[in-house]
């Protein structure tokens, strides 16, 4: 199973949002070769395969309102995967899946 990673985590002060990458691998050992990175991303932004952070972002907000405390992109075995950490106002905080190429909320759960 192959996993890889591209960090983006969203830091919100006095209504600015300013967006920090990362990158970052989750590999096992007999693909560490095997990078995601911001060029990649910004690539399969463009041919299509993966909708923006921003449309994700908007349309998880719809059910699942809160302050964005991480994201991540993983592709898994070829998939491409948003994975969302958002702090709710009863100060939970969710992580949820969503399908980087369709916008489907795949996953919700609370974290512990």
């Amino acid at each position: 199973m192959r996993y890889k990673t591209m960090t983006f985590v969203l830091l919100a002060a006095g209504g600015i949002g300013l967006l920090a990458t990362q990158a970052g691998d989750i590999v096992n050992s007999a693909h560490a070769d095997d990078k995601l990175d911001y060029q990649e991303a910004k690539e399969l932004r463009q041919q299509g395969k993966i909708l923006s952070l921003q449309e994700i972002l908007g349309r998880v907000a719809k059910e699942h309102p809160g302050q964005v405390i991480e994201t991540e992109l993983e592709r898994e075995d070829g998939v491409y995967i948003y994975e969302l950490e958002i702090l709710t106002e009863q100060g939970r905080v969710m992580e949820i899946e969503v399908d980087a190429g369709s916008g489907e909320i795949l996953k919700v759960k609370e974290e512990d």
